[in-house]
């Protein structure tokens, strides 16, 4: 019964042990690989998203702030500039303060116009014109006292779209006197961000409070004032786009989000802009953004079809020297079995694995059934006890093997996420590097502005020197001044006395002249007197009447020459008084004079010890001066070696991610050779097991045997 039972399946069809195997081992590494692509794909699909989150959202708001100081910047100018005295002096003409914007406009090269605006809206331009611009909202705004920042306008200068800056301006009692009107060319902010790189098809755009385009590589939209928002309510192809511009626009905090536009899908961040209402757009392709999966997918195929092809081949071999000695052992027992039963064959026994193992105790057994029954009864229990510790030991090994597995699925986790944290930090470094230059060439600048600064106050310290020597000498002259002033008043002093005295003496003089007329008349009288008596003796009086006429005439001359020096002294009198009034005038300016004289000099040593303090002052200023400008030559050569520095760590990032992805590759290999080699021990533990099982019908059937 038992022989038929064999003969029947040996006229089946065998399915052997080595296709079995190849078919299993094949079977299990290409859904492992189909699966192991899968997850990676969608795990790979996640982080880059996530990444890719991230990456805009900080890119959206460190762009936002770049552009928010810029702008503060220029405001702060403005506001500098609203605060001289020039701009707030009213009684300086709108056409002057314009003359004197010009002039600070040379600080600003990217300025176009920087005009004065009056509290009626009337810009003067410098060339001596004006326009009525009260009609715009942000001059209205800046007149009630805000700064106010418009978004692309034509200008109705002709100077194409500009971007305005209206800062107010007050005078010293806080009352608002106009506007100053700065405005810049609106491809300026376009250009900034024309620099700005996401990847390699993104880009970044500004919209202003209602969804038009004042900043876009293509300029043509800023000038044709593109709204998506708009376009959205008559062409459907726009409106994802339109839909998550509102979205950000209306919204306070970044946001992140996608869209389709052109027929590409995009993943766009937002952020505010301080102080303008503006929203900065950095957005990217997800084709670009996720083209590293299709690759990855397809590299996982290549490598999973190659890996499939390596167990193929490993597990044909590995089928094939485990069922060779088998079938040799199938075809010796068959001939003891069919054939003459001759004991004295024996099974090849070449190697040290199981199947040898087996070849070889079996000829023992062969060999001890020809000498003893007892001896192969002995030696089945010795084989079975074998059997039982080698069944322990494949257990172990198979553990250990599994654990293997495990550890180096961890490495091979650890090892993808070194590789992604070295792709975040190269980009960081990358980051890090721009942000170095950009320092630099600010250190540059800086560097520049201090040596002119340096150059200036210079400058001032040699005015004030200059300025100084001046009031040495002009104390000098004024001391000078003062003795002469004090001797003047002497002499005017002195000339006083004399005027007093010749009034005095003046009077004595009018006296004199009285007593002239007086004798005068009493000769007058008494030559009249002679001529009644020459008359009274006749002849003999002719002669004493001639005398007499001589006399009186002379009297009458004496009496007119008297009249006319009294005159001429009166007059004298009038004068030697106003002059003596006149003198006293003088006596006191001279003594204001000298009072002047004497507080001009206090005012003057004031001035010389204040200039004395600013030249010490400036001295000081000019040291320190002098040690920014070192300081900064030493930070500037800082700067160049950190960019040089940065660049150097770039070029090793790289080289260490190009090892990272070695290594990634290299952990696929070995996941999948652990995997190899957990199966083949597995099978080699149930063939183990399958020998147990053997070793114990052996013992059986051998106490089968009757010993005696």
């Amino acid at each position: 019964m038992a022989e038929k039972e064999i003969i029947s399946s040996q006229n089946k069809k065998i399915f052997s042990i080595r296709k079995k195997l190849i078919f299993i081992f094949s079977l299990i590494i290409m859904t492992l690989g189909l699966l192991q692509t899968a997850l990676e794909s969608y795990i790979i699909r996640t982080a880059i998203e996530k990444e890719a989150i991230v990456y805009l959202q900080d890119r959206a708001v460190d762009l936002a702030e770049l552009i928010s100081i810029r702008i503060h910047t220029l405001s702060r100018f403005l506001e500098y500039v609203a605060m001289s005295p020039e701009m707030k002096d009213p009684k300086t003409s709108p056409e002057a303060k314009t003359t004197f914007l010009q002039q600070e406009m040379k600080y600003q090269p990217l300025l176009m116009t920087l005009d004065f605006v009056d509290v009626n809206g009337i810009r003067y331009l410098p060339s001596g014109g004006t326009i009525n611009i009260s009609d715009r909202s942000w001059i209205q705004t800046a007149l009630k006292g805000k700064l106010s920042i418009s978004e692309p306008v034509k200008s109705r200068t002709g100077k194409g779209i500009a971007i305005t800056i209206s800062v107010p301006v007050y005078d010293n009692a806080a009352n608002s006197i106009g506007v100053i009107l700065a405005a810049i060319p609106a491809k300026t902010l376009s250009k900034i961000i024309d620099d700005i790189l996401i990847g390699e098809t993104g880009d970044c755009y500004i919209l202003g409070k209602t969804g038009t385009t004042i900043a876009e590589k293509d300029f043509s939209l800023v000038e044709n004032f593109e709204n998506s928002i708009e376009q959205a309510k008559t062409d459907p192809s726009v409106r994802d786009m339109a839909d998550f511009e509102k979205r950000a626009i209306e919204s306070d905090d970044p946001i992140i989000g996608y869209y389709t536009w052109d027929g590409d899908e995009y993943i766009s961040a937002s952020a505010k802009i301080a102080n303008t209402g503006w929203t900065i757009f950095p957005n990217l392709t997800t084709y670009e953004l996720f083209s590293a999966i299709s690759s990855l997918r397809r590299n996982l195929f290549v490598i999973g079809l190659i890996g499939f092809l390596i167990g193929a081949v490993i597990t044909a071999i590995t089928a094939q020297s485990i069922t060779k000695p088998l079938n040799q052992t199938v075809r010796i027992l068959q001939d003891i079995s069919e054939g003459a039963g001759d004991l004295t064959t024996t099974l090849p026994a070449i190697g040290g694995e199981e199947i040898a193992n087996l070849s070889r105790y079996f000829n023992l057994t062969i060999a001890k059934i020809r000498s003893s029954i007892i001896i192969v009864s002995d030696t089945a229990s010795t084989l079975q006890k074998v059997a039982e510790d080698l069944s322990s030991n494949m257990n172990h090994t198979s553990d250990t093997v599994n654990k293997i597995g495990i550890d180096v699925d961890g490495i091979k986790t650890q090892v993808i996420s070194q590789a992604s944290s070295v792709t975040q930090t190269a980009s960081s470094l990358e980051q890090m590097r721009r942000a170095i230059e950009s320092l630099h060439i600010n250190i540059e600048t800086q560097s520049a502005n201090v040596s002119e600064s340096s150059s200036a106050i210079e400058e001032m310290v040699a005015n004030v020197h200059s300025v100084n020597s001046i009031l040495v000498e002009n104390a000098k002259r004024i001391a000078k001044l003062q003795e002469k002033s004090v001797q003047v008043k002497d002499n005017a002093s002195k000339s006083a006395i004399l005027m007093q005295e010749i009034s005095v003496q003046s009077d004595g003089l009018l006296d004199a002249t009285n007593v002239i007329q007086h004798i005068a008349s009493q000769t007058n009288l008494l030559a009249m007197n002679a001529a009644i008596e020459a008359a009274h003796a006749g002849d003999a009086g002719k002669g004493f009447a001639v005398v007499a006429d001589e006399i009186r005439k002379l009297a009458e001359e004496s009496s007119a020459q008297g009249k006319q020096i009294s005159t001429v002294l009166k007059n004298l009198k009038a004068n030697i008084d106003e002059v003596a009034n006149d003198e006293d005038k003088a006596q006191k300016l001279c003594e204001e004079t000298y009072n002047l004289t004497t507080e001009v000099k206090q005012q003057e040593d004031i001035i010389m010890n204040a200039m004395q303090e600013q030249t010490a002052g400036s001295g000081a200023v000019l040291q320190s001066m002098t040690d920014i400008n070192e300081i900064t030559v030493e930070v500037k050569a800082g700067a160049s070696e950190m960019m040089t520095g940065s660049t150097e760590v770039t070029k090793e990032m790289q080289k260490l991610t190009e090892i990272s992805a070695l290594m990634t590759d290299s952990m696929d290999e070995m996941t999948a050779g652990a995997i190899q080699i957990g199966k083949a021990i597995d099978e080699v533990n149930e063939i183990t097991q399958q020998t147990k099982n053997n070793i114990e019908i052996l013992v059986t059937e051998v106490d089968k045997f009757k010993i005696m």
